[in-house]
């Protein structure tokens, strides 16, 4: 399970079969994510647009919102962060046995590489900023553009 913080593009309310939802639409990194909470939950209400909140990504690519009460604007979006600073909302999977058959090594390396994909994607979210008269979606959309066509020319 990995634990990043994520730069939050929207909160809104939508209306399911299962009544009305929460939906946090946010960037981890250099990944787009949507966490579903019920429609009451006080705590998902009081998060703002362009601030920063802390989630989890399960082995299956599942996002969970971590409790963190203090929701600031975003530093540093897809910075990973110590898993033992934070509580997480949800239960999670333990963790299979092919993560403890990785050397140390190996995830170093893993880590020191997506450490420098969430820098890359945070520099050009931060470009993308600079654009006047785009919308957090629009923004959002040439970050990604951005980070992709870098990735591949540079062949990262």
């Amino acid at each position: 399970m990995q634990v990043l913080n994520a730069y939050v593009n929207a909160v809104r309310e939508v209306n399911t079969k299962y009544g009305p939802k929460i939906v946090l639409d946010c960037v981890a990194g250099h990944r787009e994510c949507q966490i579903w909470r019920p429609a009451k939950d006080t705590h998902l209400l009081a998060i703002k647009s362009g601030s920063q909140v802390t989630v989890t990504c399960d082995s299956k690519g599942k996002y969970n919102l971590v409790d963190n009460v203090d929701s600031q604007p975003v530093a540093n979006p897809g910075e990973i962060v110590k898993a033992d600073t934070i509580a997480v909302t949800e239960t999670t999977a333990p963790r299979s046995k092919a993560d403890s058959s990785i050397p140390p090594e190996t995830k170093k390396a893993i880590a020191s590489y997506v450490q420098d994909l969430a820098d890359l994607y945070g520099f050009c979210h931060q470009t993308a900023g600079t654009i006047n008269g785009l919308t957090d979606n629009d923004r959002r959309q040439v970050a990604t553009t951005l980070f992709i066509a870098t990735k591949d020319k540079f062949s990262l």
